[in-house]
């Protein structure tokens, strides 16, 4: 009954764990985020929650952000967690390749994992540590293919 339910309620079906979970989402998020157009030459992030209802993992659909960030909607029923991919290769004129600290703020404020694709496919999770902002575990959880 709660896997018709997650199934209803998010694209992202049922997985074990979060970790799956959001290995589907940003396998999902990342293509789009690292197309560069006129308007766009950097690409835009795309990101989204992640949801835990009755043990199983899911995920909300990549909602288009812009070069600095999307949006994470912590109302969604069941939200665990939040996924984004960054954009192309800005140059150096950010931090593509980990978690920025903005990032990590919002993640030590909700208290919860984040999830991370670089602009090479480069799949993390940023854990907070309590009492420690800025401080989490970042770790590597997987690779996608490179989009050139």
């Amino acid at each position: 009954m709660i896997e018709g339910k997650i199934k209803r309620l998010f694209p992202g079906g049922g997985f074990a764990t979060q970790d799956l979970a959001a290995k589907a989402a940003l396998a999902l998020a990342y293509p789009p985020s690292v197309v560069r157009t006129a308007k766009d030459p950097i690409g835009v992030e795309h990101g989204g929650e992640l949801v835990t209802i009755g043990g199983i993992h899911s995920f909300t659909g990549p909602r288009k952000g812009d070069a600095l960030g999307v949006s994470v909607n912590r109302s969604v029923p069941g939200f665990s967690g939040a996924y984004h991919s960054h954009g192309a290769d800005s140059g150096g004129n950010l931090t593509d390749y980990t978690f920025s600290p903005p990032d990590k703020r919002l993640f030590d404020r909700l208290r919860t994992p984040g999830y991370l694709a670089t602009p090479t496919g480069v799949m993390m999770r940023y854990d907070p540590k309590p009492g420690a902002p800025l401080l989490g575990a970042v770790t590597v959880i997987g690779t996608l293919p490179i989009i050139p």
